[in-house]
């Protein structure tokens, strides 16, 4: 039976997607580079996502049938499949990038004393266990994590507003604003851009008609979390905490203190942050499986999972010696390559969906 899921299960993996990991450091790389204004960055970027949404799903060119012929090994051409390595590779990156980040943060800040080896393993049994059970547990889980994670960010600046000081935003927009801006947005912007993996997906959405509509609320959503997010810090924090702090966001929610024997939400936060950093990379091993049955000419099995996420788990350590090394990755080499992989993978599917629109058209003449 074909997966389902619907155009709000959709909203919350796209909103999910594009922030979940963005939260664990990129935050630093941006406001070392920012500096106060950092938190304008979501804003701007948000016209040029809300376009490209567009532009990907458009209602003329692109329908539920094009998209499962994109992905059908019976009828695939060249393109189709040059597309589908591309994509597959530009998934395996995000993973090992991702699940990296995790075991690293779970390590310093929660778990010191356990290797990272141990921590790589029980995280890749949990992530077998999520994506064997398909698409659909994964977006249940999705909506239901995101949701509560959500509404304690939004929460975030009332509890946090004895700490917040208006001095730390400012100048705003100061004479030399425009290019520390313009070099947070280049850094941003393939970590926010990942959320073109949905095309991976998008066929299982029912009824596929809302799927457009549903992407561009997912990126807003996932846009307006990591806006209220950035602002927090800079306003609590300052930037000269931020920039030197690896892990922003875990330092801010350290700061909530309710009474004098509530100072320790923080592990009460991190309880539903790191669940959602878990549907993320469950939702990428899925697509991931999806495009390597893709080339091994099977519709769907779950047989590959296994294997491919010891591959990738064992990738995550091997391929960085430390955190610092996965962190320069993550802020400046994945700034360029992920840029990279995210315009040739627009580009082919724009050339693909135009490509199966006119042999459409030339049929019905016929």
């Amino acid at each position: 039976m074909k997966p389902r899921i619907s155009p709000f299960e959709l909203t919350i993996l796209v909103a999910n997607f594009s922030m979940a990991a963005t939260l664990i450091s990129l935050p630093q790389a941006l406001v070392q580079v920012g500096q106060q204004n950092t938190w304008m960055i979501p804003i701007i970027v948000f016209p040029l996502f809300l376009a490209i949404i567009i532009l990907l799903l458009r209602k003329k060119a692109v329908s539920q049938e094009k998209f499962q012929r994109i992905f059908d090994i019976n009828k695939s051409k060249f393109i189709s499949k040059a597309f589908v390595a591309v994509l597959s590779l530009f998934l395996i990156l995000i993973f090992i990038r991702d699940l990296r980040a995790l075991i690293d943060f779970v390590s310093v800040s929660l778990l010191s004393r356990t290797p990272i080896e141990v921590i790589c393993v029980l995280s890749v049994v949990t992530l077998v266990y999520i994506t064997w059970s398909g698409i659909e547990v994964i977006a249940r889980m999705t909506v239901v994590l995101f949701l509560v994670f959500a509404g304690i960010v939004f929460c975030l600046p009332l509890l946090l507003a004895n700490e917040f000081q208006i001095s730390n935003i400012q100048p705003v927009l100061g004479a030399d604003a425009l290019p520390s801006i313009l070099q947070s947005t280049y850094l941003i912007l393939p970590w926010i851009g990942e959320v073109i993996i949905l095309l991976v997906f998008l066929m299982y959405v029912n009824p596929f008609e809302k799927s457009r509509k549903a992407s561009i609320i997912g990126v807003s959503l996932g846009l307006l979390v990591l806006f209220v997010l950035l602002l927090s810090e800079i306003a609590v924090l300052g930037t000269g905490i931020i920039m030197v702090s690896t892990y922003p966001n875990y330092q801010l929610i350290q700061q909530i203190n309710l009474t004098d024997f509530l100072d320790r939400l923080d592990l009460v936060i991190v309880i539903f942050w790191i669940p959602t950093i878990f549907c993320k990379l469950a939702l990428s091993l899925y697509c991931i499986n999806k495009t390597v049955c893709y080339f091994t000419k099977q519709q769907s099995t779950n047989v590959f999972i296994l294997p491919i996420s010891i591959i990738l788990g064992v990738l995550s350590i091997i391929l960085f010696k430390n955190n610092i090394h996965h962190l320069e990755f993550s802020f400046f080499t994945w700034a360029t390559l992920g840029i990279l992989f995210e315009l040739i993978i627009i580009f082919m599917f724009l050339f693909i969906t135009r490509f199966h629109l006119k042999v459409k058209t030339s049929q019905k003449g016929g």
